[in-house]
């Protein structure tokens, strides 16, 4: 997954995840709390998303950095692959 998908990815996520909090306000505020706790438990569920999608972004972002600066050195795709598997 590309870093673009990624990020529209957790623009998404962000977007559910704050539909939910209002949610859960609402239910509270009508005294559903079954309803509430429903609403609780797929926070929960969309927060990890969240967390995991962005450290997936971060790790995307340092190894494109990472390759960007091996061609900048002039060292090759093919040098690196072979010296990843050596190691």
């Amino acid at each position: 997954m590309d870093v673009k998908q990624l990020q529209a990815e957790i623009a998404n996520l962000k977007t559910r995840l704050d539909d939910a909090l209002t949610e859960v306000a609402v239910h509270n505020k009508r005294n559903d709390y079954v309803q509430a706790a429903e609403c609780g438990k797929r926070i929960i569920y969309l927060a990890n998303q969240l967390h995991m999608r962005s450290v997936h972004l971060q790790d995307q972002i340092k190894f494109y950095g990472l390759i960007s600066d091996l061609k900048n050195r002039g060292i090759s795709v093919e040098a690196v692959k072979k010296l990843a598997y050596q190691a």
